[in-house]
């Protein structure tokens, strides 16, 4: 699967599912994606201007959609 399809299924999940960091989401999705995978996904997306406040910690990686976000996300759900 490529990473474009893995981001995208991520933001998808991450608007979804406020709080929870991005391993439990890609558990939750049965991606199976390393720490490095995650961290070049959330840097990718963050640059695109997709995530904010994005918070590495020993509990995962955290981060909030932002409005261009959900705007791409209603427009891969259409």
């Amino acid at each position: 699967m490529s990473i474009e399809l893995r981001s995208s299924k991520l933001l998808v999940a991450l608007c979804l599912n406020k709080g929870k960091s991005m391993q439990q989401i890609s558990k939750l999705l049965g991606l199976s994606l390393c720490s490095y995978d995650l961290n070049k996904i959330v840097e990718k997306l963050k640059a695109e201007g997709m995530l904010t406040n994005v918070d590495v910690s020993p509990k995962g990686i955290f981060a909030e959609p932002t409005d261009l976000a959900m705007e791409r996300v209603d427009t891969l759900a259409a």
